[in-house]
C-alpha cells in the first residue's frame, strides 16, 4: 500500500478539529506548496494552527476515511518526509502553480512600482 504510513495515530489532546472551509483551504494549500515537509507546512499554513501531532492525525483521518474526505480533501502521499495531494492529475497540478506564479508575478511587479515611487519620493524629500 503506498502512501502515508498507516501506524495508528492518537487522538490529538486538545484538539478542536477543522471546519469544512479550513480543511478546503488545506487541501488547496498542499496543491499549490508541493513537497512541503511537515514542519513546512506547520509552519506555512495559516488557517489552522497544526502542531505535528494534529498534523498526523488530519493526515491519518483523511488515510484511513478516503471515502469521507473524497472530493474536500486529498488523498495524500508521503516520501521522503514530504507531503503530496495527489488529488489532482499532474496536468491540473501545473495549471494550478502556473495561475499562482503568474499572480505572484503581479504582486511583485506592484510591489517594486510601490518601493520605486517611494524611493523617488525619498530622494525629492533631501534635495
Amino acid at each position: 500500500m503506498s502512501g502515508l504510513k498507516l501506524t495508528k495515530v492518537s487522538y490529538p489532546k486538545n484538539f478542536n478539529g477543522l471546519t469544512e472551509e479550513q480543511l478546503k483551504d488545506f487541501d488547496t494549500f498542499t496543491e499549490y506548496n508541493v513537497g512541503l515537509t511537515k514542519k513546512e507546512i506547520i509552519d506555512r499554513f495559516e488557517s489552522f494552527k497544526f502542531t505535528l501531532e494534529t498534523l498526523e492525525w488530519i493526515l491519518y483521518s483523511i488515510k484511513i476515511n478516503t471515502v469521507s474526505f473524497n472530493g474536500t480533501c486529498g488523498p495524500f502521499l508521503e516520501k521522503g518526509g514530504r507531503i503530496y495531494n495527489i488529488k489532482c492529475k499532474k496536468n491540473d497540478t501545473i495549471n494550478a502553480l502556473v495561475v499562482e506564479n503568474t499572480r505572484l508575478k503581479k504582486e511583485i511587479c506592484e510591489l517594486k512600482e510601490r518601493l520605486a515611487w517611494r524611493e523617488d519620493l525619498h530622494k525629492h524629500q533631501y534635495v
